[in-house]
């Protein structure tokens, strides 16, 4: 399975969300087999062909809508997304974002992994 990593996916609107979903989109008419890996967002109606996995998060004061994911107290998700093979993470997140780091971390034991961290992040 191919693992996109991202802060923030639509109902957040900016060029990163749009681009993992059009990464996703046609991954999964290319490849089938593809997810994405995501912050829980209230307005989330997730109804894309493939699977997006969320973890809990809560708002980020001052940067409405972003918000700061906590998958690693999220034991339903961490025990979810551990079961999955991934063959592939791409993984795109501000520096300060330590708890989407450590989800990668558990779904990438052995597989390629890109990253692309955005120094100073918020």
């Amino acid at each position: 399975m191919i693992g996109l990593f991202n802060d923030c996916f639509p109902p957040i609107m900016d060029g990163v969300s749009l681009t993992t979903q059009n990464y996703a989109y046609w991954l999964h008419r290319k490849a089938g087999n593809v997810c994405v890996v995501t912050p829980k967002s209230p307005d989330a109606r997730d109804a894309e062909e493939y699977p997006v996995y969320r973890y809990s998060s809560v708002p980020i004061p001052m940067r409405k809508p972003y918000r700061l994911g906590f998958p690693r107290i999220n034991w339903p998700f961490h025990e979810r997304i551990s079961r999955l093979s991934f063959e592939l993470v791409h993984a795109h997140f501000f520096f300060g974002s330590t708890g989407h780091a450590d989800c990668q971390r558990t779904a990438c034991s052995d597989c390629s992994y890109v990253s692309l961290q955005v120094p100073g992040g918020f």
